[in-house]
């Protein structure tokens, strides 16, 4: 339901840079591992919606040092 990540997709004036953005793992994996840092957003497509929310898919690549925590 929020719309910042698609209202910055969709303008085409922005620079597209993420700062302070966190990526938080929901994996078996590393359940609680988040990379933090920031990021260029370099792609986003809307895909259909579903049970009331829009699929989406998004690419991003680091803008400089991040951390993992």
């Amino acid at each position: 339901k929020d719309v910042v990540l698609r209202a910055l997709a969709m303008d085409s004036t922005s620079s597209k840079l993420l700062t302070d953005m966190s990526f938080k793992f929901s994996d078996a994996l590393a359940p609680t591992d988040t990379i933090t840092g920031n990021f260029f957003l370099l792609s986003y497509k809307e895909g259909n919606d579903y049970k009331e929310a829009t699929t989406f898919s998004a690419s991003f690549t680091s803008s400089g040092a991040w951390t993992v925590a």
